[in-house]
């Protein structure tokens, strides 16, 4: 018989996790409710799936979970865990997308099992958890001048197609022009949830039949290029199959050439390829709980929730600790954010005082909206249109946020209709001055538009480097306000009696005067 103090299994012990695992819902409530209703839609029902195969994947290693010691990681599992909650507190300071805030919470979710449970358990919880990344809508998060690029490779690879099929095809950006009818690739045709649902299979199939990180890499990484290349194929066969059944269904008969069709083709492919990279198919079955002799007596290690060495009597000391830090954790970042939220800061001088002429400019001509995002929501805005007196004209547009928040953020500017362009460097009083030119996403009239913010009074060209400017300014100053300032330049017809004049000097002329009334 064994001298060693017995502790014996007690389900209602697992019960102290739900501290930790209820501040942490409560922290990310919104998340979890946009989560809940995303669900339910057609684009996104994929989901619920997804959140059936994660939780099947964390039972199935339900018994070697029991088998592993619990090893608590309170420096690793607690940097992680603030990590991930430090992710979500920073939405507030206006610089994080919603898919960032979102994926926080997984980050989240992977510190909290390092930290109560240990490394052993954190690897074989990894892809259970990490798994869910897939429920979320990925493609609806990311802005549309991210997203238009898979746009673009569909309608590319769709005319590469239609042109080796000897059909003539002009090809613009996202719009295929063929004889009889004109195809745009939209976003909402480019196939994106279902190329995250064959992302999704495809790590399945490399977790459990391929053997080496290198080929399970491949496959992955393959799923989204062959997923991309079963969308060209759609676009490409709709194009073929319009040029014969005028004017049937765009579709096809019975709709067959919808965007499930990426995903049937899609993971067809897929299989093939995993077959191809050596791919063998296991045993999923999950293997019973082995018992272990310790002087004579048998004894399951998957009796004690702290199993391996740990008795009743040090139990309490080595659960404690780490269920304590588990839980302040994201009640901290909750209470961070219930006190410490950037406070709005009016404009010290309206927008509206901003001259109305400036030198030779003088605001005459008829405002011009049509070159500013629809996204953009200021809490104070001015529209002008500036004219000279041979004909030149700029477009003004002034945007000023108080504070920074979901829906009403200065660097909106560059989320959907624009790209970054190259540097535009000016002279201030003899100081280089860096702006930046706009690319629009969509063919336009082909003026040039340069922009800046001012942010603290100073001209900042960047997106990202405005991000962190503001994320400073919300943590040691408490405020998140920014200016926005928007310049598009029309081009003049050719006319040989009359001097075109150059953008940077029409730019270096007004920046003085609108800088130093938005950044006194």
């Amino acid at each position: 018989m064994s001298d060693r103090p017995r502790a014996y299994y007690k389900p209602y012990a697992y019960l102290l996790f739900l501290a930790p695992l209820l501040a942490t819902a409560f922290l990310y409530r919104e998340t979890l409710v946009r989560l809940g209703k995303s669900l339910i839609t057609y684009e996104n029902s994929h989901g619920l799936v997804i959140m059936a195969i994660s939780l099947y994947l964390a039972w199935g290693k339900r018994y070697e979970l029991a088998r592993q010691p619990v090893k608590p990681n309170l420096i690793g599992g607690s940097i992680i865990a603030g990590l991930g909650c430090a992710l979500f507190v920073v939405r507030q300071y206006g610089i994080t997308s919603v898919l960032l805030m979102d994926f926080s919470l997984i980050v989240t979710l992977l510190g909290l099992a390092w930290l109560l449970l240990g490394t052993r358990h954190l690897k074989i919880l990894m892809l259970p958890i990490g798994y869910l990344i897939f429920a979320y809508p990925l493609f609806d998060y990311m802005p549309s001048n991210v997203v238009v690029y898979l746009q673009y490779v569909t309608a590319w690879l769709a005319a590469k197609m239609l042109i080796i099929l000897g059909i003539t095809v002009y090809h613009n950006s996202t719009y295929l022009v063929l004889p009889h009818i004109t195809l745009e690739v939209v976003q909402a045709c480019a196939g994106l949830n279902h190329i995250v649902a064959l992302l999704a299979v495809s790590v399945l199939l490399a977790h459990y039949t391929l053997d080496g990180l290198l080929k399970k890499i491949v496959l992955v990484t393959s799923a989204l290029f062959v997923g991309l290349a079963a969308n060209g194929l759609r676009v490409a066969v709709i194009g073929v199959i319009s040029s014969f059944s005028q004017p049937g269904p765009l579709h096809g008969p019975s709709d067959i050439l919808y965007v499930s069709f990426v995903f049937i083709i899609g993971l067809a492919a897929v299989i093939l390829l995993n077959y191809l990279l050596g791919g063998t198919s296991r045993s999923l079955h999950h293997a019973k709980p082995r018992a272990e002799y310790v002087g004579g007596e048998s004894s399951h290690d998957t009796g004690e929730p702290y199993p391996s060495g740990t008795t009743v009597r040090n139990r309490g000391s080595l659960f404690v600790a780490p269920l304590l830090i588990a839980t302040l954790i994201p009640v901290s970042a909750y209470a961070y954010t219930d006190i410490f939220i950037p406070r709005p800061v009016p404009l010290a001088n309206s927008l509206s005082n901003i001259p109305i002429q400036i030198g030779e400019w003088e605001a005459t001509c008829s405002e011009k909206t049509e070159f500013i995002p629809e996204d953009m929501r200021p809490d104070e805005k001015l529209v002008r249109c500036y004219q000279n007196e041979i004909g030149d004209e700029f477009h003004l547009y002034v945007a000023y946020f108080t504070h920074q928040r979901k829906n009403h953020k200065v660097t909106d500017f560059l989320l959907n209709s624009y790209n970054e362009g190259e540097e535009f460097p000016i002279l201030n009083a003899g100081d280089k001055i860096a702006l930046r030119k706009a690319i629009p996403n969509r063919p336009g009239p082909g003026n040039n538009v340069y922009f800046w913010y001012s942010i603290d009074g100073k001209a900042i060209p960047s997106r990202l480097e405005a991000k962190l400017t503001l994320l400073a300014n919300g943590v040691f100053k408490n405020r998140t306000n920014g200016t926005l300032v928007v310049i598009e330049i029309e081009k003049r017809q050719d006319d040989t009696k009359v001097k075109v004049r150059d953008d940077r000097e029409i730019i270096q002329k007004i920046y003085p005067v609108i800088q130093g009334h938005i950044g006194a």
